[in-house]
């Protein structure tokens, strides 16, 4: 609890931090994106992926191919869990197990829950994994070497039941099917995620790349002083009573707007439990 309103990051540099103070821990407080990613991805060895959307997890996979680099891939979901190292490079990557976006709405862990413990055990996985990788230092032969696109799978309801599979090697794979540095980096705001934020500058940024549209989600009067030019009007009350804006398009996402950023994270949640793209501004219009 002592944690609650911290940035994840920040969170886990001050807990690795305790457990061990001779290390060096940079914690960057930032959205992942297409414009930062390989910048970010190249300063290391190896890539864990802690994330919770496809969007970024599909990132942060290309981003390692380009770069040379193993990722420690790891997700959860209610009771299950999964984890493998990929290096495209040497073997199979994440886009081999899942080409593509999946194109149906996956409701998030607050929406559908998740055993707190679960992430436990998958993020010991996930160490074990990338310290078996670094000391190994990528040889195959070496006795501490995991087998990159071996696939454990678990399952912690019931009998607890743990399988492994081999990922094979996808012919035609979008990622490690190409040469890396013809891999163009792609990202767009997680659709899957309820009450994501982005910034100012990461509002504008996805503006000018006609991927997203202002919607000003405060009430008539709040206009008179302060208005976002080009911003679609629609108050957060028309939304809760059922009514939906004119879309600008299937991929363009709503970027929601209010005073101080509260209503809008309601209006993201009403939006999207309808299946729209939508994301809040943080800080709202202030």
């Amino acid at each position: 609890e002592a944690d609650a309103g911290k940035p994840k990051a920040e969170a886990a540099r001050e807990r690795l931090l305790a457990l061990n103070s001779e290390i060096e821990v940079e914690a960057v407080v930032a959205h992942l994106t297409d414009l930062n990613a390989q910048d970010w991805v190249s300063r290391y060895d190896l890539v864990i992926d802690g994330t919770d959307h496809f969007e970024t997890k599909f990132l942060i996979n290309d981003a390692a191919y380009r770069a040379g680099i193993p990722l420690v891939y790891g997700a959860i979901h209610r009771f299950e869990g999964r984890a493998a190292l990929f290096d495209g490079r040497r073997g199979t990557c994440l886009r081999c197990l899942h080409p593509t976006l999946p194109v149906a709405t996956i409701r998030n862990c607050a929406e559908e829950g998740v055993l707190g413990a679960l992430a436990g055990v998958v993020g010991s996985l996930q160490a074990s994994l990338a310290v078996q990788c670094l000391a190994s230092h990528a040889n195959p032969a070496h006795p501490l070497a995991p087998r990159v696109g071996r696939l454990t799978l678990l399952d912690l309801s019931g009998d607890w039941s743990t399988r492994h599979i081999q990922v094979p090697r996808r012919d035609g794979c979008p990622t490690c099917s190409r040469h890396p540095q013809s891999v163009t980096l792609t990202w767009t705001p997680p659709f899957c995620v309820r009450g994501k934020e982005v910034s100012y500058e990461e509002a504008i940024d996805l503006m000018a790349k006609g991927k997203a549209s202002f919607l000003d989600v405060r009430d008539p009067d709040e206009h008179r002083n302060r208005t976002l030019p080009g911003a679609v009007v629609f108050p957060l009350a028309r939304i809760s009573g059922g009514e939906l804006p004119n879309h600008p398009g299937t991929d363009v996402t709503w970027i929601v707007v209010c005073k101080s950023g509260l209503r809008s994270r309601r209006a993201v949640e009403l939006l999207m439990g309808r299946g729209i793209a939508a994301v809040s501004l943080a800080g709202g219009i202030r």
